[in-house]
């Protein structure tokens, strides 16, 4: 998007006011598309000077970050396999799940603010070594004898784990993006596709070394290859120039001000906590059927492919349509429908294993279509509170919509978990609906607010918010 689309509506709708008011605003226009204009070309210039640095950078941020995320895929699968295994509470999933959620969501929010005081450089290749030291110290918890020992050691690694995982993923996104500044947007893309299909592929590649090797190696061997990535980091990575511009406070507090920009955060909240909750009993759910451990990992893996698959496609239409809306609603309904047919229908009807798939693969889909709408809402409220389309904007909506995802997913694993030590499937199913009702029923209330609010204080003599100069520095 240009410099000038973002504030040209803007601009326009105060076209009445007066004769200098106008010439002032078109003067504004005009200073706006010359700049727009040289953006671009030197946009078209820079994307001409892919050289072997650039290259590099993208190589080693992408590969660490695919091999963090097939890492913290394989909890989904291992974690109730091992504790199921060995008798312990099935409540410590989700205790580990909600520690690991509750660190991410801390040091996500943090990550804007310390990636360009430390460097970025630095925060990637201390993270990137340090995530891999705590998934090689998970696989040695196969040699506890205790439950309280497996969770309270298990819960100090994975909060060890969240820390790093945040630095590393913002680290090498930033480094991507100022390495290749005309391609943030599509960078982003990317580090959403490797996430989800890291994600993807951990059950799969879980499943296959477990079978081999145990619950030991099925963390060691990604820790090493994580550990080998921050070496490569520490001797290959350039020295990344131009540290990122921390956002204005006034900027970042009127947009967390803003109430559209709230609904799309609780949008996002919504369908973490469905993730959440998948991801700590789908394992139990499918032990039903006595698949075993690799066809059970296959299933994940179609899945959590689905929702890859699903999410350069809506975020496709929301370009060409203002849908977001329209998800804000109905995901969270139709989450909840396939929520009900997938945990409680196969209780009335019997065990159907064909049924069981494919409404697990239509609540993925529509998972991951509400999450896409919510980051849709929080961007285009950015652009009219000010922030424009550059990394900084995405560096900290990428941070906001993070931090919720995995506050979202811990809180849907301790809850899932929790209800599965006393009650069944279906009481999970049952409180997971009546979790997504609540939450956008709140969201609707909330834009219910907004809207009254922007009708009521809207003033068409306020000063524009953007001009040529605020806009380059």
């Amino acid at each position: 998007m240009s410099v000038r689309s973002g504030h040209s509506g803007i601009f326009a709708r105060r076209s009445g006011s007066s004769v200098d008011e106008r010439s002032l605003l078109l003067e504004n226009d005009n200073i706006l598309e010359s700049s727009s204009d040289e953006l671009n070309a030197s946009n078209r210039r820079a994307a001409v000077r892919l050289g072997r640095k650039e290259i590099l950078v993208m190589v080693i941020s992408s590969s660490a970050i695919f091999m963090a995320n097939v890492a913290f895929g394989t909890m989904p699968l291992m974690l109730p396999v091992e504790i199921t295994k060995k008798g312990y509470s099935l409540s410590w999933i989700g205790g580990l799940y909600l520690v690991n959620g509750l660190f991410l969501f801390v040091f996500e929010l943090l990550q804007p603010r310390l990636v360009p005081v430390i460097g970025t450089k630095r925060v990637f290749v201390i993270s990137t070594a340090g995530l891999g030291a705590a998934y090689f110290a998970f696989g040695f918890l196969q040699f506890t004898n205790s439950g309280t020992t497996f969770g309270v050691v298990g819960c100090f690694i994975r909060a060890a784990e969240a820390i790093f995982f945040a630095g590393m993923m913002n680290s090498g996104l930033t480094m991507m993006c100022l390495a290749t500044p005309d391609k943030a947007l599509i960078l982003f893309g990317v580090t959403d596709g490797l996430v989800v299909v890291g994600f993807a592929l951990g059950p799969l590649v879980a499943g296959a070394l477990y079978y081999v090797s145990g619950f030991t190696l099925t963390f060691v061997i990604p820790g090493l290859l994580l550990m080998f990535c921050a070496l490569w980091g520490q001797f290959g990575l350039p020295t990344v120039s131009n540290a990122l511009r921390v956002p204005g406070f006034e900027d970042i507090r009127r947009l967390l001000a803003d109430l559209h920009f709230i609904a799309g955060i609780v949008l996002i909240l919504t369908v973490s906590i469905a993730i959440g909750s998948l991801e700590a009993t789908m394992e139990i759910y499918f032990s039903k059927f006595e698949l075993g451990i690799v066809t059970e990992g296959v299933i994940f893996f179609s899945g959590w492919m689905a929702g890859a698959l699903t999410s350069p496609f809506i975020g496709w239409l929301l370009t060409k349509w203002r849908i977001e809306w329209i998800l804000l609603v109905a995901g969270p309904f139709l989450v909840s429908f396939f929520f009900f047919i997938f945990g409680i229908v196969p209780a009335l009807i019997g065990l159907n294993l064909g049924l069981s798939i494919a409404f697990l693969l239509l609540l993925i889909i529509t998972t991951s279509a509400s999450f896409v709408g919510g980051v849709g809402i929080m961007l285009r409220q950015a652009e009219s509170c000010g922030l424009v389309n550059d990394s900084v904007t995405y560096t900290f909506i990428s941070a906001v919509w993070l931090s919720m995802f995995y506050l979202g997913e811990g809180l849907g694993g301790l809850i899932s978990t929790t209800i599965l030590d006393y009650y069944s499937y279906e009481a999970v199913s049952i409180a997971y609906i009546a979790i997504q009702l609540a939450l956008v029923g709140c969201a609707l209330v909330i834009l219910y607010f907004a809207n009254r609010g922007r009708s009521d204080s809207y003033d068409v003599t306020a000063e524009p918010k953007g001009t040529y100069k605020s806009l380059q520095e």
